[in-house]
């Protein structure tokens, strides 16, 4: 059965002549070959008691008697690359029997356009894949209808639809390296479903196939740090002995390693039969670079301060969840589907919490999510759907808390009926999805229901993990820019929006929230070029509080309230950071209770 399975899977990536091997693949597999933090000084420290300073160090330098240290140089982060993924679905149905014969969905991953000039290498092995992958879809398919339509008559009552699946799942994506998953199933003829991983690493530079040994620096030592890791995980199961890890690495050649390189580490699986049973599945173990610096090439160890990892379903994610270096396990499962991908009843685990989220969506795919500021988070969005659905959870020391939703989804390249192109997620500082609170901001039908390409709204990770637009987004105060104020600028009236959050009960004030969203409140600034103005009261939003302003300083102007209490309004710009908007601040002074109007 498993040479059958190798067939077909073969059959797959070959047929339109693809090279002719690849890391980590079976023998035959075809070779598709923010800020820097602050340096804080300390205001504490003591000066010395002795009030003489002592130069001789420093005159000895000055006088170029001793050597001079150069400053060392900080290693460039690499740039996480931004990638777009094709699905290819097909589908056939009986004439004569109310069944579905075959149900094929299959994948594959480009680089976006705009990436293709730096990454040209890269951008033709990839481009190649996606070649091989939608010809052979369409040998395979033609294949399996033809075996079902005769094996339908056969029991046509007990006859299960032939599925097939190959999905391209990126563990890695900077400009270092990309490493790819190739997740293949299958479940023919009622014959259950069999499932195996092929990892795909390549050099992101040259578009090189990597092998193992370019990565680790001793294989004995990498062989023993997996068995350990093994046993130190929550896998509970029975291998084949107490070596057999030893002797796969042992008795198979390289090339029939399937491994990926990781952002946190190396991760190998080994698909059913290899080290145990096949009842026990599929068994990934990671080898994190935090526990075993020394067993990894330095340069595969620099990455990205923050990023994105595409997670498979039901499939272990091996990462540190609570800041000791060590890796925790995060799976994601899809626990209700009708069959075609909607309405998806998605599953969260860790060995310390579970949530389940009931999906409205098409084709969900959870990411783990890697901010600068070392946040933890799950994002689990949809595809080719139409339908915004976007949910984000937290997941800092291993407990799934949810942030919120978006109705948004993965922005949609390209959609035919068969094959559709959409971008995936790769990095939190810079995500393009579309906006469906938007039309303008979407790929979508228009009024004569042709489908037109607005190219996607990029979006950002803000502090609290849920994404935010970068053309609606309000950086952080420290890092705005103070501008002037002017009667110009500030006359007129000015709407800031608020929605509850129904996890802590406290107001959002934001001035980029959908005001037509019925769980969105408005606060409003009125100012008169007379002098005079009007608030919408902060706490009670149904009163009136009105001011007379005065300038202040060239900066703020000063609000003076009826009721004695007072407000100072001043202008701060986002230029610099990219955000083409101002906002107007309005401060009250007894409380410095702060609201944000954009202008």
């Amino acid at each position: 059965m498993k040479r059958f399975l190798c067939i077909l899977l073969a059959l797959c990536l070959t047929a339109c002549g693809a090279p002719a091997e690849s890391s980590g693949a079976s023998k035959g597999m075809p070779d598709l070959s923010r800020l820097e933090e602050e340096l804080k000084g300390s205001a504490s420290k003591q000066e010395e008691k002795n009030p003489y300073k002592k130069t001789d160090k420093l005159d000895a330098i000055l006088s170029g008697k001793l050597p001079q240290k150069e400053p060392q140089k900080q290693e460039e982060k690499p740039s996480v690359l931004q990638l777009e993924k094709t699905l290819l679905e097909n589908y056939k149905w009986s004439i004569d029997y109310d069944v579905m014969l075959v149900d094929s969905i299959r994948t594959f991953v480009t680089l976006r356009e705009e990436e293709r000039e730096s990454y040209p290498q890269l951008a033709q092995v990839l481009d190649e894949l996606g070649e091989s992958m939608e010809q052979s879809t369409v040998m395979e398919f033609e294949a399996l209808v033809a075996y079902a339509e005769e094996d339908v008559p056969t029991r046509p009552n007990t006859f299960e639809t032939y599925i097939d699946r190959t999905d391209f799942q990126v563990r890695r994506a900077d400009s270092t390296v990309l490493s790819l998953a190739m997740d293949v199933s299958a479940n023919f003829a009622g014959i259950g479903t069999y499932r195996s991983v092929y990892g795909m690493n390549y050099d992101s530079r040259s578009g090189e196939t990597l092998q193992l040994s370019d990565v680790i620096t001793d294989k004995a030592d990498f062989v023993s740090a997996v068995e350990a890791e093994l046993q130190g995980g929550m896998w509970t199961g029975e291998l084949y002995s107490e070596n057999a890890i030893s002797l796969f690495f042992e008795h198979n050649e390289e090339e029939y390693y399937s491994w990926t390189l990781d952002y946190n580490g190396v991760t190998m699986f080994f698909n059913p039969n290899e080290i145990a049973e096949q009842e026990y599945g599929m068994i990934v173990v990671t080898v994190p670079f935090a526990k075993y610096p020394n067993l990894f090439q330095k340069k595969y160890q620099n990455i990205p301060d923050s990023y994105i990892v595409e997670l498979g379903k039901s499939s272990t994610f091996f990462t540190d969840l609570d800041g000791d270096e060590d890796c925790e396990e995060l799976i994601a499962v899809v626990l209700g589907d009708d069959g075609l991908g909607f309405c998806s009843n998605m599953g969260l685990y860790t060995a310390d919490s579970y949530y389940e989220q009931d999906f409205l969506g098409y084709r969900v795919i959870p990411y783990y999510v890697r901010t600068a500021e070392g946040e933890n988070l799950i994002y689990l969005s949809c595809c080719s759907s139409f339908l915004g659905d976007f949910w984000a959870y937290t997941v800092n020391d291993g407990i799934i808390h949810p942030i919120g939703r978006l109705d948004a989804s993965l922005h949609m390249v390209e959609y035919g009926e068969n094959r559709h192109s959409f971008s995936l997620l790769t990095d939190p500082t810079m995500m393009y999805l579309d906006d469906y609170n938007d039309p303008t901001h979407f790929y979508g039908p228009n009024e004569y229901g042709e489908f037109v390409d607005q190219g996607g709204v990029k979006f950002e990770a803000a502090a609290n993990g849920l994404p935010r637009r970068w053309d609606k987004m309000m950086p952080d105060v420290d890092v705005l820019s103070l501008s002037n104020l002017s009667e110009e600028l500030v006359v007129g009236e000015h709407m800031a929006y608020l929605s509850i959050n129904p996890y802590d009960a406290n107001p959002h004030f934001h001035p980029w929230i959908d005001p037509r969203n019925d769980d969105v409140e408005q606060a409003a600034l009125y100012i008169n070029a007379d002098g005079t103005g009007t608030i919408i009261d902060f706490d009670n939003r149904e009163e009136e509080l009105r001011f007379r302003w005065y300038v202040d300083t060239i900066h703020s102007y000063r609000l003076e309230c009826e009721d004695g209490s007072r407000f100072y309004l001043s202008c701060y710009s986002g230029k610099e950071q990219g955000s083409p908007e101002c906002w107007l601040l309005l401060n009250r002074e007894s409380d410095n209770y702060q609201l944000w109007f954009i202008k």
